[in-house]
């Protein structure tokens, strides 16, 4: 009877964590919302994703990579965990000619086993990593960028890998809403400047009419 009643308390704790690791899971999701929402700046988006990744997984780094203007570079938008000055020492500020070797969809792999152009990624991450998640980040499917995240274990569970490519999709969506909204601005932008100066030009022949 007592080891009945201690199978029974042990499995009603183990699904109380599952209960509360997925509450937790939907917090952070509902965070990401917010963050997007929130914001119109790439880098202040991308910036508080990465910080409720990172801390909702206990992960030991996270980064993310988009397209700059040109689109065969991806350039780190941003990262939490990994201290800036090792991003640089590794060389991987920017991926060129991505799209040839990164994952089609989410992919697990050891960090010693990154494909060729990922391989310097391996030394961002502590000793502690043993799984790195490739998680690509597509927008009205278009790939837009990558995200990796370091997670302390092998067996990586599928509630949070879940997680992982919902977190993604919705960075994606927001860094898509960010960069559109950059290019309404530079495109009003130019519009106004072009006004300016046709009304310049109008002027000036006016006045050498009237002269």
């Amino acid at each position: 009877m007592g080891a009945l009643m201690i199978l029974f308390i042990e499995d009603a704790t183990r699904k109380g964590d599952r209960v509360k690791a997925h509450a937790k899971r939907l917090s952070a999701l509902a965070d990401l919302s917010r963050a997007g929402a929130a914001s119109l700046e790439t880098q202040k988006v991308v910036s508080q994703a990465l910080a409720v990744v990172k801390s909702t997984l206990d992960a030991t780094g996270v980064v993310v990579y988009g397209h700059a203007a040109a689109r065969s570079t991806l350039v780190c938008f941003g990262q939490a965990g990994i201290p800036a000055g090792r991003l640089a020492a590794a060389n991987i500020l920017k991926l060129a000619n991505p799209d040839a070797e990164l994952p089609p969809a989410l992919q697990l792999t050891a960090p010693e086993y990154l494909p060729p152009s990922l391989a310097p990624a391996h030394s961002l991450f502590s000793e502690a990593t043993t799984t790195l998640v490739l998680i690509p980040l597509n927008a009205q499917s278009e790939r837009i960028g990558l995200q990796i995240v370091g997670l302390r274990r092998v067996a990586v569970d599928t509630h949070d890998l879940d997680f992982l490519q919902s977190a993604a999709d919705q960075l994606a969506l927001s860094v898509r809403n960010t960069q559109l909204y950059a290019d309404e601005q530079r495109a009003r932008t130019d519009a106004e400047s072009l006004v300016k100066a046709l009304r310049a030009t109008q002027a000036t022949q006016g006045q050498r009419r009237a002269a």
